[in-house]
């Protein structure tokens, strides 16, 4: 019988000692790199952040053009030890360089790393010497320019938060959208530019809150960006779709 306890008493002894060892062995969480560490600007990407202790819901930040800001990007993938974003749209090629970090749902994050904005150089050419930028004429200097718009299709009727990703976008821009200026009467529409205000978060991104939505016609609305000095945006089409009524 001595065969038959000893050995029982050996692995319940040792339980107490496996569970502190799997609780002081908690997988850390760190950032050790960024693949790819340097993307072009305007350019659609997706940069995967390597490293440890990643969790289902986690967010990454990007340092954003304004100082001291950060947009929020949810993960298109994520495992403990990879998490990918998509970047649609890309950034722009100011600032040069731009702090990421990964936060977990618990409030945890890592230390940044550096994400470079830069065109990559040619196969065996040394990278040149830095230069200044050579100055920009004045239509350059002023006029916004649209990328992209987040969401691209919204649902007829529906409430909407509406982001205008793009460049040059100055503090106090207003949105130009294709609407009915005769909303709220009970004249027959007439549709032309309608100026909604603008949440300005930084010279590449704009939201605004349409608390209504829009009338499923037009189906395809231009939007514009004006900045405070009259400065107008190219156009870019917003598509509305028309409600699905629940079978």
């Amino acid at each position: 019988m001595g065969f038959g306890v000893r050995p029982l008493r050996l692995v319940t002894s040792l339980l107490p000692a496996a569970l502190a060892a799997t609780a002081s062995g908690a997988i850390e969480l760190s950032l050790s790199r960024l693949e790819p560490s340097v993307i072009p600007p305007y350019q659609a990407v997706t940069v995967q952040l390597i490293g440890s202790g990643f969790d289902v819901g986690a967010e990454v930040l990007i340092e954003s053009s304004a100082s001291d800001r950060y947009v929020s990007h949810r993960p298109s993938r994520i495992t403990a030890e990879l998490c990918e974003i998509d970047l649609p749209l890309g950034f722009g090629p100011r600032p040069p360089e731009r702090r990421v970090y990964l936060r977990n749902p618990n409030g945890d994050q890592t230390p940044p790393l550096v994400l470079q904005i830069r065109s990559p150089e040619s196969p065996g050419q040394a990278e040149p010497a830095p230069a200044e930028d050579p100055p920009a004429s004045p239509e350059e200097a002023v006029l916004p320019r649209i990328l992209g718009l987040r969401p691209e299709s919204i649902a007829a009727g529906r409430p909407v938060l509406l982001q205008v990703l793009g460049s040059g976008f100055a503090d106090g821009a207003a949105i130009e959208v294709t609407a009915n200026l005769n909303a709220g009467s009970t004249r027959l529409p007439d549709y032309g530019a309608r100026a909604f205000a603008a949440e300005w978060i930084d010279a590449e991104l704009l939201e605004v809150d349409f608390d209504r939505g829009f009338y499923p016609i037009p189906g395809v609305r231009d939007v514009v960006v004006v900045n405070p000095d009259g400065a107008r945006s190219n156009p870019v089409s917003l598509h509305i779709q028309p409600e699905e009524k629940e079978q």
